[in-house]
């Protein structure tokens, strides 16, 4: 697709969401018709295109109420996902669609998904940044669990914690990007050995639950502050 083809597409795109999200749905169908007439969805080869054609197709067969129209939007995004499969505006889209197309046992499983894909990157972004505030957090949960009942060899992890939280939270704040900011924040890979070693294999991982128990001690202890 030339560049400005692409360019005008995104912009037929960008201005067909607002106008359907805001109930103009007749101005919306009439932008998004001449471009599933010369770009049938399923026919680009990039994975952006691909998106934008799907929700174009979307939402005009959403505004006629076409089923055929909506199956095309999910030819459109199945291209997208097979080239980016984490894609989440595909996968919500496309879970979107098979609701609209009353298929609703497929479209729990597509949104079953796209909540997994969400947990992951969250749990992705957690691992990339250490802070005190966290390891501390993190710490008393496992000492909690502990006391009601979790392995007590997690302790071991939790003083590891500990002890690397206070050595963040001494830290001078350094050039931005190159280590610990003001709060004691840094990405992992700027830590020392000796400091990823405190870290540990665990850091970012479910914390320990008590035998007796279904949810850990400390809810959301895995997505705490980032």
């Amino acid at each position: 697709m030339e560049q400005s083809t692409e360019l005008a597409l995104t912009n037929a795109w960008s201005a067909a969401w607002a106008d359907f999200l805001v109930n103009k749905v007749a101005i919306a169908e009439r932008r998004a018709a001449p471009w599933l007439a010369e770009w049938p969805p399923g026919s680009a080869a990039d994975a952006d295109a691909l998106l934008m054609l799907a929700d174009l197709a979307h939402i005009s067969g959403a505004v006629r109420e076409d089923a055929a129209l909506l199956r095309q939007a999910l030819v459109a995004y199945d291209a997208h996902l097979a080239l980016v499969p984490t894609s989440q505006a595909g996968q919500r889209m496309r879970a979107e669609t098979l609701l609209r197309l009353g298929e609703y046992r497929q479209a729990f499983a597509a949104f079953d998904v796209l909540h997994h894909t969400t947990l992951e990157d969250a749990e992705a972004r957690a691992a990339e940044e250490v802070a005190p505030f966290r390891l501390i957090h993190d710490a008393e949960c496992i000492e909690a669990a502990v006391r009601q009942g979790a392995d007590p060899e997690a302790l071991a992890t939790a003083a590891a914690w500990r002890a690397l939280a206070s050595e963040l939270a001494e830290a001078p704040p350094s050039v931005p990007g190159q280590g610990a900011d003001a709060l004691g924040r840094t990405r992992v890979h700027l830590l020392s050995p000796a400091q990823r070693a405190l870290l540990g294999p665990r850091f970012g991982r479910p914390l320990p639950v008590p035998p007796s128990l279904g949810t850990p001690s400390c809810p959301g202890a895995a997505s705490a502050l980032r």
